[in-house]
């Protein structure tokens, strides 16, 4: 008893500061939005780390069978490149979120192998998968769609049974077998550069697909330990078949708005058009689209996930669990963080029709976000000045939508529909609100000042210049050149390879 009596204080203690650190993030998500801190090469820690572990893993590596050694390398090297490459997330808060899941399944399941660690990959996929030695990924794109701990719980215990039953090392020897290109290999590189093109997706789209394609009697043996190591840690059972639907539907969202998703573009001296979300051609949504960065819902990835849900189904026995081990509001909070996360990237990757659909979704929970404002504005101004670009309209914005769900293709029929002009009447509105003009957002200023200098509001441009200056004292003097400068680096995240 007096054990128990010292150590409630300090309980007490630590409970009151993860309620802090949540509110915290609550207030910064509720006003603003700053991106989760990553690896930037120069920590060699981790680098270091990796690569004592691929020594482990070739000391015990089968000699006989010719390339498996360099197959082991070569998946370590992908990760080293992208910890230097700034795609992995140092994040303490979610690292211990995911931490915390993938060693409570660990410690309470009887595995003959160790897995070792769990990394958060800053990309836009929605997936996990295990590289070889024993290291786990998980990527802000998953963390994001998500809904509980559970569905994350079921992602690694999935991918734990696939490391348990031997499944990665026996794909690796059939890749090592069949010597996949260097082009292939080669192509990572790429994408951690600033200018992404499409071809450089593709090629990142084809090596994860390497990394986590299984055979079907693979996937169902996963499925089945999967299943058990996730029940013996005391997660939700049926949260399994939550998780593969959000598989089966990565371009489906999370919370259908229907027409509400447009009302931040309601106004009384600009109204909304219903002939913005008319249909376009039947054409466009025939041919499969260049649906999210990573088809994650494809045959090569997760074969037939409908058939796994209907096996899953006939298989659980509903343990009635709780969905989170945390606090709902904590658990929520960490996903919100990856939704922000989530469209950054896809900014970043120039999908702005996603990104807009994602900004617009957020505004509905984070109506004061500033970065939301900022973002919504940007995507209009850039496409505004993209439009006679057919190049440039036509990487940012597919053509051909035949995988969208319902929500993201009214939000690329509206931006295919509208007009230059129209585009930039909207954003000035949006900017000019009230309700999303933050007057103590210099970044707010410089966009509105750029959208009248577009629409030739010279009497507003000067009125936004004097408010700025007034605002922000001595220090305020709006400098024209310097603010194009300024400008030019805001929107430097939408700016073309050459620009």
């Amino acid at each position: 008893m007096a054990m128990f009596l010292s150590l409630a204080p300090f309980r007490a203690f630590l409970l009151s500061i993860a309620c802090l650190v949540l509110i915290e993030a609550q207030a910064q998500l509720d006003q603003s939005f700053k991106p989760l801190p990553v690896y930037d090469g120069k920590d060699l820690w981790l680098v270091k780390s990796l690569k004592q572990q691929l020594k482990e893993e070739l000391y015990y590596l089968e000699p006989k069978i010719e390339g498996m050694s360099r197959r082991y390398e070569s998946n370590t090297g992908h990760l080293i490149r992208m910890v230097k490459g700034g795609r992995i997330i140092e994040d303490k808060t979610l690292q211990k979120f995911v931490d915390d899941i993938f060693h409570d399944l660990v410690e309470h399941s009887k595995l003959r192998v160790t897995p070792k660690r769990v990394l958060i990959a800053k990309l836009p996929e929605v997936n996990a998968m295990c590289v070889g030695e024993g290291t786990f990924v998980v990527t802000t794109g998953l963390l994001g769609r998500i809904n509980n701990e559970s569905q994350l719980a079921f992602t690694l215990a999935h991918e734990i049974a696939h490391y348990e039953l031997g499944h990665v090392r026996e794909r690796i020897r059939k890749e090592a077998s069949e010597k996949i290109s260097k082009k292939v290999k080669k192509g990572l590189v790429n994408v951690l550069k600033t200018d992404v093109e499409k071809s450089d997706l593709d090629t990142l789209r084809n090596m994860m697909y390497q990394l986590s394609h299984f055979e079907r009697k693979h996937e169902r043996a996963a499925d089945s330990l999967g299943l058990i190591i996730l029940q013996r840690a005391g997660f939700n059972t049926r949260e399994s078949i939550g998780l593969l639907s959000i598989l089966d539907s990565v371009d489906y969202t999370k919370k259908k708005l229907g027409y509400a998703l447009f009302n931040p573009f309601q106004f009384a001296k600009y109204p909304f058009q219903e002939h913005w979300l008319d249909a376009r051609p039947s054409m466009y949504t025939k041919r499969p689209a260049y649906v999210a960065i990573f088809a994650i819902d494809s045959i090569k990835t997760h074969p037939e996930i409908s058939k796994r849900i209907e096996w899953l189904g006939a298989s659980l026995v509903d343990n009635h669990l709780g969905l989170n081990k945390r606090p709902d509001e904590e658990v929520q909070q960490l996903i919100a963080q990856c939704q922000f996360e989530d469209l950054d990237l896809q900014v970043e990757f120039h999908r702005l029709d996603y990104a807009l659909l994602m900004a617009l979704q957020l505004k509905a929970d984070y109506p004061a976000n500033q970065y939301l404002v900022s973002t919504i504005a940007k995507i209009l101004i850039d496409l505004s000045e993209d439009k006679d670009v057919y190049q440039d309209r036509k990487r940012d914005l597919p053509d051909f939508i035949g995988g969208y769900g319902d929500e993201l293709k009214f939000v690329n029929t509206f931006l295919h529909n509208l007009k230059e002009d129209e585009m930039l009447e909207i954003a000035f509105n949006f900017l000019n609100s009230q309700g999303n003009f933050n007057a103590d957002n210099p970044e707010h200023y410089y966009l509105l000042w750029r959208v009248c200098e577009l629409t030739n509001r010279k009497t507003v441009q000067l009125r936004v210049e004097k408010s700025f200056e007034e605002r922000f004292g001595k220090e305020g003097h709006f400098d024209r050149e310097e603010y194009r400068k300024y400008y030019i680096d805001i929107m430097k995240t939408f700016l073309r390879p050459g620009g």
